[in-house]
């Protein structure tokens, strides 16, 4: 039998080095949601979080008109954090948002009341991204309608559609629970498309909704643009787990152009976030020399092989070029913009 949930949405925030003004904006926005019974579980990764404790945040909490749990647990990374909130979730359909982003509450108006009408599993939002002073506005697909789990699949695998992150959907918690699909905890990179794609893998009826949900603010300072000693470590095991996870379902021949461009984007990531990072402690020639040897690996040097351009902007089109001509000092050149434009 069915059970009836009596919290329409539950909305599952990881809380890790985020500020108490940063997480204030973010539950300010949960509450502005109306006409939908609401409940938000801020899971602190790693005992230190104080920010959850904090009287301005447990004064919130203490007025607010939908309920906030708190569970700290320790810290093991937000993929962890995140399938803590699932097991904790009791609301009929699921949202995972960052703590330092913020959601549009007319959106979930709109669309909560839809679902119910629609047998769906996986509602499938836009999002904008907050820039410095510029705002602009990402759409998956501009017309609602139902999507077919392959095309959907495929689009996971091309990280600038957007279909990859984990954010701006609605999971039907029944259908996680009946699936049983959880984030890997053993990725620390690439963890939100390897979810997606085991999600789109268990074919869910998904429907395209395009209404914008979900303010991402992009940070210069996160971790994510810093320079860490494992970062490219990281990525080549979160594309190694995606392989793996399209070899078990037997669909790695149908899906091996999409794949072959989520290795390249995320070579370009590795480009420059880890070789040719300004904080890279390998100084001159010594970087170039080890992006050489990095593109020996037989993931990079097979994707090279199959470069779909349309799968990139024109920037990443160029840089992939150079890489393919061997115009490592151009690359460089490129990763060197790239951060002098993240600084502005």
């Amino acid at each position: 039998m069915t059970q009836v949930s009596d919290t329409d949405l539950s909305i599952i925030i990881p809380v890790y080095q985020v500020s108490e003004e940063l997480l204030l904006r973010c539950l300010k926005s949960v509450q502005e949601i109306q006409d939908l019974r609401k409940e938000v579980i801020l899971v602190a990764d790693g005992p230190d979080q104080e920010v959850c404790s904090n009287p301005a945040i447990q004064a919130f909490a203490g007025e607010a008109e939908f309920k906030i749990s708190f569970y700290e647990k320790q810290h093991e990374g937000v993929s962890a954090a995140r399938n803590y909130g699932i097991d904790h979730a009791g609301g009929t359909w699921i949202f995972f948002m960052d703590a330092d982003d913020y959601i549009c509450a007319d959106a979930f108006r709109k669309v909560c009341p839809l679902l119910k009408k629609e047998e769906i599993d996986l509602a499938v939002m836009d999002y904008s991204m907050i820039q410095g002073e510029e705002c602009s506005r990402h759409y998956y697909k501009k017309e609602m309608e139902a999507m077919n789990p392959v095309c959907f699949q495929k689009d996971i695998l091309k990280p600038q559609s957007g279909a990859g992150f984990v954010w701006a959907k609605l999971y039907r918690r029944e259908w996680l629970q009946e699936t049983g699909v959880r984030f890997d905890t053993e990725l620390s990179a690439a963890e939100d498309a390897e979810f997606m794609l085991r999600v789109a893998l268990k074919n869910p009826r998904i429907l395209n909704v395009p209404y914008n949900s979900y303010y991402y603010c992009y940070n210069s300072d996160s971790a994510v643009h810093s320079f860490r000693e494992d970062y490219a470590g990281r990525y080549i095991d979160g594309m190694k787990k995606i392989r793996m996870d399209l070899e078990k379902e037997k669909v790695m021949a149908r899906l091996q152009d999409e794949y072959d461009s989520c290795v390249l984007y995320h070579l370009l990531l590795i480009a420059v976030n880890y070789s040719f990072h300004p904080e890279n402690p390998v100084t001159g020639k010594k970087r170039i020399e080890n992006f050489r040897i990095l593109l020996k690996k037989e993931m990079f040097r097979n994707s090279l092989k199959n470069v779909h351009p349309e799968n990139f902007s024109m920037t990443r089109k160029v840089t992939l070029i150079c890489i393919q001509l061997h115009l490592y000092r151009m690359v460089q050149l490129i990763a060197g913009v790239r951060h002098r434009q993240r600084r502005k």
